[in-house]
């Protein structure tokens, strides 16, 4: 197999910029690769730098992100280091970690766990020997493990017994099991995905939508909106059906001017139709207004959205993007 770093492709369906990664590996910087590789395996399993990496945690890594991993390790090494070598021989070694240990070098004398500051970060290891325990293992300890001289020379790196090893080579044998060009063109696709398309009265731009859509924005949730995606000679049926096509979720606009409007109307029956039929929650009704009477008389001319759970909009865009959030983690889960 022929290596090239430079033909690793860098996409991430977790929003993870891979380039740090690649430039610290495509130099030999091993240390400062095995700290980014750590980082970005938690950034995969949708945990914050500092959390507590648990064997669950890893199981929702997506695919495309641990190969692609995988893949700048291999590239950068010549087939030398990664985590497809490392399984390999851990395999052979019949699944046992301390056996695992003994062949990479991250025993002492086949007796005692490295700590951090008897890492070799040279090119003259074993097979397989980085990233250390996989980048899911040294950083059990937290990121500070290697900010303290103290918490290095103290802790060993690896444990006997590591369940998030195990579980990291479970879930790369599943993601081998996979084509990964396949895996790729569907990752294309989940990124041209937008998260959430918005259903609106034009009237309802200024006081509710102009500000909703800059708050998504500044939440880093994507959103189809007419007003950026819409053009001068487009197909407005068309370019709306595209949108709703390729959107997670519809916040639907909920007002009196809505109720006055065919349009916005006919892509709540649309979307409305896709969640009858998929039987999987697409609509996420917001009424504009905190007026009581308003409230009834919107639900009562929308009798089939009567049994929704709703928001309403009162200027305060935090629970919104909180909700929203939490609905695109229980959707990529």
């Amino acid at each position: 197999m022929k290596y090239n770093i430079d033909e690793v492709e860098l996409i991430s369906t977790k929003k993870i910029d891979y380039t740090q990664l690649r430039d610290l590996l495509k130099v030999g910087n091993w240390l400062k690769a095995d700290q980014q590789t750590a980082r970005v395996i938690r950034l995969a399993s949708g945990k914050k730098q500092g959390d507590w990496l648990s064997a669950e945690d890893i199981q929702k890594i997506p695919c495309l992100e641990l190969l692609t991993i995988d893949q700048l390790w291999l590239h950068s090494s010549n087939g030398h280091f990664g985590l497809s070598v490392q399984k390999r021989i851990f395999e052979q070694e019949k699944h046992n970690f301390g056996k695992l240990g003994k062949h990479l070098g991250w025993k002492k004398r086949n007796i005692d766990w490295l700590k951090a500051s008897e890492v070799n970060w040279g090119t003259d290891n074993p097979r397989g020997y980085l990233p250390i325990g996989g980048g899911v293992v040294s950083q059990q300890w937290g990121e500070w493990l290697w900010g303290f001289e103290e918490a290095i020379n103290k802790f060993p790196i690896l444990s006997s017994s590591s369940s998030n090893y195990f579980s990291l080579m479970q879930r790369l044998a599943i993601c081998q099991s996979n084509n990964l060009e396949n895996i790729k063109v569907k990752s294309h696709q989940e990124l041209s995905m937008k998260d959430v398309f918005i259903c609106h009265a034009s009237e309802d731009k200024p006081t509710v939508v102009d500000p909703l859509v800059s708050a998504l924005e500044q939440a880093n949730i994507s959103c189809w909106y007419d007003k950026a995606e819409i053009h001068w000679g487009d197909s407005i049926t068309q370019k709306v059906n595209e949108g709703l096509n390729i959107s997670r979720f519809v916040i639907v606009v909920l007002s009196e001017a809505f109720l006055s409007k065919n349009f916005p109307q006919r892509e709540l029956f649309s979307v409305l139709n896709k969640e009858i039929y998929s039987q999987e929650v697409k609509i996420l009704p917001l009424l504009a207004t905190s007026n009581n009477q308003e409230k009834e008389s919107i639900l009562n001319n929308l009798s089939f959205l009567g049994d929704k759970a709703y928001l309403t909009w009162d200027g305060d865009t935090d629970t919104i993007i909180q909700a929203l959030s939490k609905r695109l983690s229980q959707k990529n889960t």
